[in-house]
């Protein structure tokens, strides 16, 4: 099988579609790391242009399912970058393959997500800005890739403290995709960043606005997916932080976050992420919570 470039793209493909499903319901757990290496091993060395795909294609998979992992933040990040340079080789070679300068536009978004803070993720993220619209521009499809590209530009501007620009694009891009009806977790993504930005900069007044919003995203997630519950969870520590920390938050504002904290704020693994939206998200740290349940209720 292993001499066969059809079969062994075809068990890579197998492989690597097991890691998604499951990343998005039970997370970051061993059994997906071990598929998506075996996705990149069964690929490893073919020279097609099938298996070289898919290669860049798993391991890109392998580098999200690391990152994901706390544990193994290390090596997700240059997992990542290989396979963003693995579809850059291939794009330059065929120029006209919108499926190569997408895949690698993606890849590029996450490795983007793990250089949070720095310049290089700006200028990762604002290089997917500038891509050509494919054929599905106007279809569900291109409308959440252009998506997916702005929030994670957006997030880096957030990352490397340049907030006004970030909410701004942020603003823009929530008014611009109601006319296409998002999927819940990118309107998640999108407040989650505003959320996030507006506690940071001590405007919790506005920090609560948003985090109200991010939560309605979240409750149009499925939370029989370990993504929907982490949504969720993101979003009652995010209106938490607003509740607490505003000298104008009500008795019923407070009393609302901390319902929805002890709701969905236990029983999870922050070292088991999940891709949520735009994102590569994992449930908030347990002592972060328990000080905001003590914030809330003193």
């Amino acid at each position: 099988m292993r001499t066969d470039p059809a079969l062994q793209e075809q068990l890579a493909h197998a492989e690597r579609e097991l890691v998604v499903t499951l990343l998005i319901t039970a997370g970051s757990v061993p059994e997906a790391a071990e598929a998506a290496r075996n996705a990149v091993a069964a690929v490893e060395g073919c020279a097609d242009p099938s298996c070289r795909m898919r290669h860049a294609q798993a391991l890109g998979t392998l580098g999200e399912i690391e990152w994901a992992a706390l544990e193994r933040r290390d090596e997700g990040r240059p997992a990542l970058r290989r396979a963003v340079s693995e579809f850059e080789a291939l794009s330059v070679e065929d120029p006209a393959n919108l499926v190569f300068s997408n895949a690698a536009a993606q890849l590029r978004s996450y490795l983007a997500l793990t250089l949070m803070g720095s310049e290089e993720a700006v200028a990762l993220a604002r290089q997917n800005m500038a891509l050509v619209d494919g054929a599905d521009a106007a279809l569900t499809h291109g409308h959440e890739r252009w998506m997916v590209h702005h929030i994670v530009f957006d997030a880096a501007l957030n990352g490397v403290g340049r907030y006004a620009d970030g909410e701004s694009e942020l603003r823009q891009v929530i008014d611009d995709s109601r006319a296409w009806n998002p999927n819940a977790d990118l309107g998640w993504s999108a407040f989650h960043e505003l959320a996030i930005a507006h506690a940071v900069t001590g405007d919790f007044a506005q920090a609560l606005v948003d985090a109200r919003q991010e939560w309605a995203a979240a409750e149009r997630t499925p939370t029989d997916l370990l993504s929907g519950r982490v949504a969720h969870a993101i979003a009652a520590r995010d209106e938490a932080v607003a509740a607490s920390r505003w000298t104008g938050a009500t008795a019923a504002d407070r009393s609302q976050a901390l319902e929805r904290l002890n709701a969905w704020c236990a029983n999870l693994d922050p070292a088991r992420g999940t891709l949520l939206g735009a994102l590569i998200a994992a449930p908030p740290d347990p002592a972060e919570i328990a000080a905001l349940r003590k914030q809330l209720t003193h």
